[in-house]
């Protein structure tokens, strides 16, 4: 029974005149689409309207696509009730849209791979639009087995004018020859609507200059049909601006991946694209003059009675319409004070660049997130000294902000150390180990809450979460300063564990969101601070004041600052680059293009949308890599977290007052700070993480080892110097392991996930550090010592495996082919999926 019926997706523009004619000539075609009114239409049409793509493909033998992207195509077929779980088979399934040609192929691979190797694809792109469509008259390209398509040429003579269906070659040929006569037509409707305008701007009747040049030489179908047209500002689609902004990006991805130069293709595209972008996407293309109306401040349109020359000065004066020809682009002119004629100024027309720009972002983000055509512009070119000064922009705009919100963060979760030193476990009475508890209890919620707080980060702006979460932690550290007694420190504790939990992952996954993956680690760097003891020394002069005792004031004051330049971060800190409002347009698409460059991907656009999927989330929990990274985390978080909250009181030991005993750290901590930015400098000058990891923990070991072996406090000089190579070696790498792990994850939400999954059981040994520094060891702490030595030497060891395995999966991608073979077997759409595992992503080592 199936035999005779016929599925149809969708009932579109195009598929609704094609479904319709099937039926008109008795076919029986069960048709689907989401807009219930086309069901309805072509239910009384005669059709059978289906709800679902489980009823229009149950059973059918033959199953008919026209859905405009391989996204779509992809949920049509791979969808739960899609079509690879329905068809029967050797079902026959027929694609119609434009597509590119490789991404045939990768279908045919792909069924094969969920077990429907039976079900035989044609690959037959249409041309005609929407006219040809409702008339019957398409010309289809056929790519596919002849005996396949035998079987269905009842159904194409249904849909085609005569003599127009072309076999041309196996699947994936006919979208070749259809990419052709994409481009060609393209090009023609640009050149044009040029000529139509070029013929405005030199005074000439545009409608006689059209009746003139169809008798002439450059004469064409698309001039005839597309030129009418323009003459009549007729903008009734035949064919629709967004479907060319779609099929030239085909095209220019084709040219790209064989080198070949297609500047013609690239300027129509462009053409298009500037269209699309300014909410003429569903207009018919020829509205594609208008972007040449608003640089000769003229309507192109004319009625029949137009007088062939036009009033002027001297005709001549207009041909600065020639600009487009000389590496301007529509935006760079559509930007331009007042738009030119010749060495003269033009009237300004109407056309607010302001809005246009904010036109464009709007529509740019609505295409990406529909999941329709890709709207991308071409990247502007910068040379080294303009791409440094659009960095430099962005670091001056970025960095010191960041940088103010860790040194906060820094000193709110470490101060209860210096606060220790100052008087706070006599005042509030504590036994026993429940300092030692208060310290702990930070770490659970800190560690628990990572992975949710960067999944929400997603979800909502950084801007936003991160100055909420600034609010949340900087009003916790400010109550900390009234507390009574154990249960109310040990409860502030945990507060500020919560909601200082996601700000480390966050800001360093807004750094990959700004900069390239070599760029990542001199800008992370920055992220250092050595200000508490200072601001601690500081803070307890305050002792007395308000009634209130020289500590209360280090959690106040500390607290109240974090507020403050919490609340700032709603207007100050810029979420990425496609949104920010201090880049021009421009400069934002240069962003985003080397970002996209730089993770391997062409796609046409920057990943950083990708849409939340549990088989992401999965591949990040499981991927042992990250799970390595932990042991090298582990070496800074159980050595710093215990140095932290001990090095006062190691200091006090040695025979100096609380308050010099402040003082001292300044100098201990401050080399850390400087050598992280150094360490930095050295591992992007020579474009690699794991030398710079290592070569930093074998310092510390040497300190551990050091502070192990010597008897304290009888040589306190020693003592002293050997402090030195704890934050020296346990610093800089953490800046270098959370770059080169956001570095090596892809796509973003793997990226979020697992940076949030590393900085999340990393911190869990802050729980460790809290408890190794016991107070009865004091002053030798062999027991917190020889924890950071054993930690060191395991931190190294699983660097130089993770450095190996890297190099590995490396060689194993290089093995698979070219870039042009590798992306000849996958779609740019299946490369994005796969991430970090994608052929043309290289590890960083």
């Amino acid at each position: 029974m199936g035999r005779n019926k016929i599925g149809f997706a969708d009932l579109g523009a195009m598929g609704f005149g094609m479904a319709s004619n099937l039926v008109k000539v008795g076919f029986s075609v069960h048709g689907f689409d989401i807009s219930p009114m086309a069901l309805k239409k072509f239910n009384e049409l005669g059709g059978a309207a289906s709800n679902s793509l489980r009823e229009a493909s149950d059973g059918k033998s033959k199953f008919f696509v026209m859905v405009a992207t391989p996204e779509q195509v992809d949920a049509i077929v791979f969808s739960p009730d899609g079509l690879a779980s329905t068809l029967p088979r050797l079902a026959i399934l027929c694609l119609f849209s434009t597509l590119p040609p490789q991404y045939a192929k990768s279908l045919l691979r792909r069924l094969e791979d969920v077990g429907r190797g039976d079900i035989r694809l044609v690959d037959c792109p249409v041309s005609g639009g929407v006219v040809g469509a409702s008339s019957g008259k398409l010309t289809i390209m056929l790519g596919g087995d002849n005996n396949t398509i035998d079987e269905i040429q009842p159904e194409l003579e249904a849909i085609s004018a005569p003599g127009r269906l072309f076999r041309v070659g196996p699947v994936g040929a006919a979208s070749k020859i259809k990419m052709l006569n994409q481009h060609l037509a393209g090009t023609h409707i640009v050149a044009a609507a040029e000529t139509l305008a070029f013929a405005k701007a030199l005074g000439v009747s545009s409608r006689e200059a059209y009746k003139i040049l169809l008798d002439s030489d450059g004469a064409s179908w698309i001039m005839e049909d597309r030129g009418l047209s323009i003459l009549n500002a007729d903008w009734t689609p035949k064919s629709a601006v967004a479907i060319f902004t779609k099929d030239l990006s085909i095209v220019n991805e084709a040219a790209d991946r064989l080198s070949l130069p297609a500047p013609i293709a690239s300027a129509a595209f462009q053409s298009f694209s500037e269209r699309e972008a300014r909410g003429h996407g569903r207009d018919d293309d020829a509205s594609v003059v208008c972007n040449y109306e608003e640089l000769i401040g003229a309507t192109v349109a004319e009625a029949e009675s137009a007088p062939f020359l036009s009033p002027c000065e001297s005709p001549m004066e207009y041909s600065c319409i020639l600009l487009v020809a000389k590496d301007k682009t529509w935006a760079d002119m559509l930007r331009s004070q007042t738009p030119l004629r010749g060495d003269r100024a033009l009237p300004q027309h109407s056309v607010s660049i302001m809005s246009a720009e904010k036109d464009y972002d709007a529509q740019h983000e609505m295409v990406e997130d529909a999941g329709s055509a890709e709207l991308q512009a071409q990247e502007p070119f910068y040379d080294e000294h303009e791409a440094k000064a659009i960095l430099s922009k962005v670091d001056w705009r970025l960095l010191p902000m960041l940088t103010l919100l860790y040194v906060l963060s820094f000193l709110d979760r470490s101060n209860i150390g210096n606060a220790k030193v100052a008087g706070m476990n006599d005042d509030l009475e504590l036994t026993g180990s429940q300092y030692n508890v208060a310290l702990t209890v930070f770490f659970i919620p800190y560690a628990l809450l990572e992975i949710p707080s960067n999944m929400i980060l997603k979800i909502i702006r950084p801007s936003i979460w991160i100055g909420a979460m600034m609010l949340a932690w900087g009003t916790a550290m400010t109550l900390m300063g009234i507390v009574k007694g154990f249960h109310g420190l040990a409860g502030g504790r945990a507060a500020l564990g919560a909601a200082e939990a996601g700000f480390f992952p966050a800001s360093t996954y807004l750094l990959t969101i700004w900069y390239r993956r070599l760029e990542l680690q001199n800008r992370a760097a920055s992220l250092a601070g050595a200000f508490s003891g200072l601001l601690a020394h500081g803070l307890q002069k305050m002792d007395g004041i308000g009634g209130q005792a020289g500590w209360r004031w280090i959690f106040i004051i500390e607290g109240l600052a974090t507020v403050v330049v919490g609340s700032l971060c709603f207007w100050l800190l810029p979420d990425s680059p496609e949104t920010a409002k201090f880049l021009k347009p421009e400069e934002r698409r240069f962003l985003c293009d080397r970002l996209r460059n730089d993770a391997g991907t062409k796609t046409g656009h920057v990943d950083l949308k990708d849409k939340f999927h549990w088989p992401t989330i999965q591949s990040a929990l499981l991927d042992w890599k990250i799970w390595a990274a932990v042991i090298i985390y582990w070496g800074n978080t159980i050595s710093i977290y215990g140095f932290t909250y001990t090095a006062p009181s190691v200091i006090q030991g040695l025979g100096y007052s609380a308050a010099n005993a402040q003082l001292l750290t300044i100098p201990v901590y401050f080399l850390g700070v400087i050598g992280t930015p150094l360490i930095a400098i050295f591992a992007n000058k020579h474009k690699t993480r794991w030398p710079f990891i290592v070569g930093p923990y074998c310092i510390s070991a040497v300190g551990f080892l050091g502070l192990l072996s010597i008897p304290h406090p009888r040589l306190p000089g020693l003592t002293y110097a050997f402090l030195f190579c704890i934050p020296v070696g346990v610093y800089p790498p953490l800046i270098g392991l959370v770059s080169w792990v956001g570095n090596n994850l892809a796509p973003s939400w793997k990226r979020a996930v697992g940076m949030a999954l590393l900085i999340c059981m990393g911190n869990l040994g802050g729980i460790i550090g809290s408890n190794i520094y016991l107070e009865k060891q004091k002053p030798n702490s062999w027991l917190g010592f020889g924890f950071g030595l054993g930690i060191s030497f395991a931190a190294i060891l699983a660097t130089i495996v993770l450095k190996f395995e890297c190099q590995r999966l490396n060689r194993e991608k290089e093995a698979m082919g070219t870039e042009e073979e590798i992306r000849e077997r996958f779609t740019e759409v299946e490369l994005l999926q796969m991430g970090d595992k994608s052929p043309l992503f290289k590890y960083i080592v």
